[in-house]
């Protein structure tokens, strides 16, 4: 828990340098929140420092603020970077091999991420009547606003009720199993 409260720790004078230069800048949390593609609530939340936004979500913040905040170091930005450009070469060249796609969108995310871009999930509460089972959406924030987004599985089996030291527990006995 120390390690989150680290984080949270470092985060807050940054986070106050860019909510002074936001309001310096006579920029609306409304609109700032719209650059940003989050709502004013989230911002509010990030700025009164009731949750910390992730490091890729500060850089952009800083970003639009002409700030440019290093958090990863530039090597291993600059390979993961590239291997993002290949992974989605291979996913665009995989688009109808569905079991192979899933796959390397899973593996671009990871790798967006380890280049300091956000990605995540999102659930499409839109989607066609003929996507059920496909309201999960992958996204990637990729530079200059461009966003890119896949249709995914949803998990075929409910949640159990595990609780969180059962799901470890759980985790613990599949590397027992496996490892002997």
């Amino acid at each position: 828990m120390r390690q989150h409260r680290d984080a949270r720790d470092i985060a807050r004078p940054l986070i106050n340098l860019l909510v002074i230069a936001r309001q310096v800048r006579g920029i609306s949390g409304a609109i700032f929140a719209r650059a940003l593609g989050i709502t004013q609530p989230m911002l509010c939340d990030w700025e009164t420092h009731k949750h910390t936004p992730q490091l890729a979500a500060l850089a952009k913040w800083g970003a639009e603020l002409d700030y440019d905040l290093a958090f990863v170091p530039r090597a291993q930005a600059d390979t993961a970077a590239a291997a993002l450009a290949e992974c989605l070469l291979q996913i665009e060249a995989h688009d109808t091999d569905y079991p192979a796609r899933y796959n390397l969108v899973i593996e671009a995310m990871h790798l967006a991420r380890q280049a300091g871009l956000d990605a995540g999930f999102g659930i499409d509460p839109s989607a066609d009547p003929e996507m059920d089972g496909f309201r999960v959406v992958a996204y990637i924030e990729l530079p200059h606003g461009a966003q890119v987004s896949w249709h995914m599985p949803e998990h075929g089996t409910a949640w159990d009720g595990h609780s969180t030291d059962q799901k470890y527990e759980r985790c613990r006995a599949y590397a027992r199993a496996v490892t002997r």
